[in-house]
């Protein structure tokens, strides 16, 4: 995250008991806003801003769960972006889309967390967007929200499982919305 500089620390905490975070390591390189999806066993960090001055970032960070230390190389996404739209995983397969780059991106990405290598192009959004909010079930996606320029009220929907395939409209929000 941005602690007012670009951090590379990772925290854990145990679910079942309350308490403080602990160190838990950290990634290759500090950033600002990256997105985070995970199996029950690899958690894996794509892209976020990174120093000097907010460049754009194409990296993929991964780490295994139950053991701590420091983040290492998995992989580039398929390409350089920051502000991420949205993220979600079916914890199998992660998926990245939007983005700015340095105006918006319009193209969604896919790695499988289980398997070391490159993200690859998924297919494109309804519209070119940056920020917005992403979730999943285990067989489709909503992406909603955004910003290009202004705050976006589209929502995309988008098999997981099915590789080239374009989002399409799935409606709108009551209001538009930036995250």
């Amino acid at each position: 995250g941005y602690t007012p500089t670009f951090s590379d620390t990772l925290e854990l905490i145990t679910i079942a008991s309350t308490g403080s975070a602990q160190d838990f390591g950290n990634l290759v390189e500090g950033r600002w806003d990256p997105t985070a999806m995970a199996s029950p066993t690899r958690a894996v960090w794509v892209q976020g801003a990174k120093a000097p001055a907010n460049q754009k970032s194409d990296t993929m960070d991964y780490i295994t769960i139950g053991n701590t230390g420091n983040a290492l190389d998995y992989g580039e996404t398929h390409e350089v972006r920051g502000r991420i739209s949205g993220h979600c995983s079916d914890g199998n397969r992660g998926m990245y889309s939007g983005g700015q780059n340095p105006g918006a991106i319009s193209t969604m990405g896919f790695f499988k967390i289980s398997t070391f290598g490159n993200g690859v192009d998924f297919g494109e959004l309804t519209q070119a967007r940056g920020y917005g909010a992403m979730v999943a079930n285990g067989s489709r996606a909503l992406l909603g929200g955004g910003q290009n320029p202004s705050y976006v009220d589209t929502c995309d929907y988008f098999p997981i499982g099915v590789t080239g395939t374009d989002a399409v409209d799935f409606g709108e929000l009551a209001a538009a919305s930036r995250r």
